[in-house]
């Protein structure tokens, strides 16, 4: 199927390609300004895609707003400025834009009877090193028959593992059996918690809620305190895991993200630590 290509459109991050079937604006640059809404248009015609999807600074929504763009889900206080950042898209296609919003509610309903509660025994997670690059590479195709960015791939991994990324690894008989990665933003000094994988013969044991606390201690020493996840919307295991971690649920993306072949409705969650 491929993989999507991230590149600069001016002097902005771009994700394009057909695996996602969508522009992804994942970082903006507000030079760009207020030039980036045409051009984002122009390059999903161009390409003949569905969808175009924009994190981005609230102060720049008005103007996205106005050429049929629609807010999906809110971050409340992340920016730089102690603004909001918005996940915004503009659906070119009627299919694109539908969503089975009654499932995705009783899975929400279910995450609001859970309390926060703490998760222990995150003392055997490492943060991963590029000798584990191979291990989680096999985890990642063990586990996703597709993704949206191409975790499966060494070379991919390697270059994330130099800019930004966080990987961390449970290991048990030397088998990588679960995982996960925290993307730093240190523009607006949050991060999003992704990429958690768990292999099958090892699911049930809360690795999902271990791997979120212990990224979060790895987080705080650098002192990035707001974080994030976009959440497969139907999974409830995860769901909940970012409930009972303390996360507030803030909007859902409809059709966003090609994962294990197909287009899933993502949920956004969010979560920030009070420091003194």
């Amino acid at each position: 199927m491929g993989v999507d290509s991230i590149t600069c459109l001016g002097g902005s991050l771009i994700q394009i390609g057909r695996l996602n079937d969508r522009v992804y604006l994942m970082c903006l640059d507000p030079g760009d300004m207020p030039e980036l809404v045409g051009w984002l248009v122009s390059l999903a015609k161009e390409h003949h895609l569905t969808k175009i999807f924009c994190k981005i600074p609230a102060s720049f929504e008005k103007r996205f707003l106005g050429e049929g763009f629609v807010r999906e889900a809110c971050l409340p206080g992340f920016a730089a400025d102690e603004g909001d950042l918005v996940f915004l898209s503009k659906f070119l296609s009627e299919s694109r834009s539908k969503t089975d919003g009654g499932r995705i509610e009783k899975i929400l309903r279910v995450c609001e009877g859970k309390k926060p509660q703490p998760a222990k025994g995150c003392e055997n997670i490492q943060l991963a090193s590029k000798n584990h690059i191979e291990k989680l590479s096999e985890l990642y195709a063990t586990v996703f028959e597709s993704y949206p960015f191409p975790i499966t791939d060494s070379a991919y991994l390697r270059e994330t593992m130099d800019n930004s990324t966080l990987y961390f690894l449970v290991q048990q008989k030397g088998r990588a059996v679960a995982a996960s990665s925290c993307e730093i933003d240190f523009q607006n000094m949050c991060a999003e918690l992704t990429d958690i994988a768990v292999h099958p013969d090892y699911r049930g044991r809360n690795f999902a809620q271990k791997l979120i606390r212990r990224m979060e201690e790895a987080l705080k020493q650098i002192n990035v305190c707001k974080y994030f996840t976009i959440a497969r919307a139907l999974n409830p295991s995860i769901n909940v895991a970012f409930k009972k971690s303390g996360y507030t649920y803030c909007g859902t993306l409809i059709k966003n993200t090609q994962i294990s072949g197909g287009f899933e409705d993502m949920n956004v969650w969010h979560k920030k630590i009070i420091t003194v």
